[in-house]
C-alpha cells in the first residue's frame, strides 16, 4: 500500500546502519563500534579509521561513533603517536625570532679561538692541550683558521658574507661560550684576530655570547687590556674575572702539551673550564627563561 500524498510521498526511506535491519553480511552496530574502538587503540594516526573508513561501512555522519573513535585514539599508548606528539610540541615551541629553543640537557660546547695565524703557534697548541684536558660535560673545539678569513669590508656584510666568514660565524653561533687566546703584536691585538671580531660586529652572534680569555705568556698586558675593551664592547657577557695564564713563551707545541699534561697544570685547566662552563650555564638558563622553558635542574 503506497503512502498518501503529503505524508512523505516520494521520499526514500533511509535504512539505519546501526539497526538490526542492516544489509546482510554486516555485523550489528554495537559490534562495529567495538571493532573500530579496538582497531583505533593500536594504529598510527595516518591509519586510524576516520571518515573515509566510516564511508565503507555506511557510518558517515554518526558523530557519536566518530567521537568515540577519536577518544580511543587519544587514549592509546602507541609509541609512534607519542613521538609524533612530542615532535609537534617541539615545533610549536620554537622561539619567536625563528631560532631553535636552547637545549637544556647536553654537554657545554666551548669554541676556543686562537688569535695567531702562525702554523706552530704557542696559543693554538695551548688551546689544543686544554681541549684534551676538558672535564666531563664540557666539549672544546679549537678554531685556528684566523688566517683564512678575508679582510673585513662593510660591502660584504649580511648576505654577502664570504664562505669562510659564514663558517666561522656558524661556529660562534652554535657554541655556548668562547675562549680566546692571543699573542701580542706591537703591544696590541693581532690584526687577524681584530679582523675576525670585525666580521661578527654587525651580526647577532656575539651580543650575549659568554667570552673569557686565556694567555700563554708572562707578558702581553697591554694587548690584554685592549682586547678586554673590545670584547666588553661587542658582548654583554664578557667575563673579566675568569682568566687562565701559563708561561709558555718560546715553547714548541710538544713542550706546551707536556707542560699542560702535568697534574698541577691540568687541574688548573679543568678548574678554569668548569668555572667558565658555570658562567655559560647561567646564560643558558636565562635563554631558557626567555623561551618559556622550565629552569635547569
Amino acid at each position: 500500500m503506497t503512502p498518501a500524498h503529503g505524508c512523505g510521498a516520494g521520499k526514500r526511506l533511509r535504512r539505519n546502519p546501526l539497526s538490526a535491519q542492516a544489509k546482510p553480511g554486516r555485523p550489528s552496530g554495537v559490534d562495529k563500534k567495538q571493532k573500530f574502538s579496538e582497531r583505533a587503540r593500536g594504529r598510527t594516526r595516518g591509519d586510524w579509521p576516520c571518515v573515509h573508513r566510516l564511508r565503507l561501512v555506511g557510518l558517515k555522519g554518526h558523530g557519536r561513533l566518530e567521537y568515540r573513535l577519536r577518544s580511543a585514539w587519544k587514549r592509546s599508548n602507541n609509541p609512534i603517536s607519542s613521538k609524533m606528539a612530542s615532535a609537534r610540541f617541539a615545533r610549536k615551541k620554537k622561539a619567536i625570532d625563528g631560532r631553535e629553543r636552547p637545549p637544556r640537557f647536553r654537554a657545554m660546547k666551548i669554541l676556543a679561538v686562537s688569535g695567531s695565524a702562525r702554523r706552530n703557534s704557542t696559543n693554538s697548541a695551548m688551546l689544543r692541550a686544554v681541549s684534551d684536558a676538558a672535564p666531563n660535560g664540557v666539549e672544546v673545539l679549537v678554531f685556528d683558521g684566523i688566517a683564512q678569513l678575508p679582510v673585513f669590508s662593510p660591502d660584504f656584510e649580511g648576505k654577502n658574507r664570504p664562505a669562510p666568514v659564514r663558517a666561522f660565524a656558524n661556529l660562534v653561533a652554535h657554541s655556548d661560550g668562547i675562549v680566546i687566546a692571543s699573542p701580542e703584536y706591537v703591544r696590541s691585538i693581532p690584526g687577524g684576530l681584530k679582523n675576525a671580531i670585525d666580521w661578527l660586529v654587525s651580526g647577532e652572534e656575539l651580543i650575549r655570547k659568554p667570552i673569557a680569555l686565556m694567555h700563554g705568556s708572562h707578558r702581553g698586558d697591554d694587548m690584554l687590556a685592549s682586547l678586554r675593551t673590545v670584547l666588553s664592547t661587542v658582548s654583554e657577557r664578557f667575563s673579566t674575572e675568569i682568566f687562565l695564564r701559563f708561561p709558555l713563551m718560546k715553547m714548541d707545541p710538544d713542550d706546551v702539551r707536556h707542560f699542560i699534561d702535568a697534574p698541577e697544570n691540568r687541574a688548573k685547566a679543568q678548574a678554569y673550564l668548569r668555572s667558565f662552563a658555570d658562567f655559560c650555564l647561567a646564560e643558558r638558563e636565562t635563554a631558557c627563561a626567555r623561551h618559556d622553558q622550565p629552569p635547569l635542574k
